[in-house]
């Protein structure tokens, strides 16, 4: 947090948020469509013992839902500063592609990389989400302080 843009940890805090919602229902009702539906999604890809592989390759779903969300609660905090479209759709795959614990290389989920699979567009989704991480000088967010 010391080192990335408000619209980036509004970002993870979304992503993290979908995460607590899927475990929620698990526990709450586990007979819910959207559980069935993961569940199916998770036994098709062979991911039943590995809950954040499953809720990974299962997030695509809601890249739209989160884009749109960034985009307006950019328009509320930051309205001289609203970026195109295009900005917040890569910035809501953040969480499905990430730097891996030496910090170097990058972790693609299934998702990102079905949903992507030129290189090339994966690298510029990648440079969005890191400028916005690390405030990078050509980042678009503002700074958190």
């Amino acid at each position: 947090m010391n080192t990335a843009t408000t619209i980036s940890i509004v970002r993870t805090m979304m992503h993290e948020l979908i995460h607590a919602h899927i475990l929620y229902l698990n526990y709450a009702e586990p007979g819910s469509d959207l559980i069935k539906s993961l569940n199916a999604f998770a036994l098709a890809k062979g991911l039943v013992n590995d809950v954040m592989h499953a809720h990974h390759g299962f997030m695509p779903v809601y890249i739209d839902v989160i884009a749109e969300s960034l985009y307006q609660w950019d328009q509320s905090n930051n309205p001289g500063n609203v970026q195109p479209m295009q900005f917040y759709q890569d910035m809501a795959w953040g969480g499905l592609t990430d730097f891996s614990e030496n910090g170097i290389n990058y972790i693609e989920y299934e998702g990102f990389k079905e949903n992507f699979p030129d290189e090339n567009e994966r690298a510029r989704i990648r440079d969005v989400i890191s400028k916005e991480a690390t405030n990078d000088s050509q980042a678009k967010g503002t700074p958190c302080n």
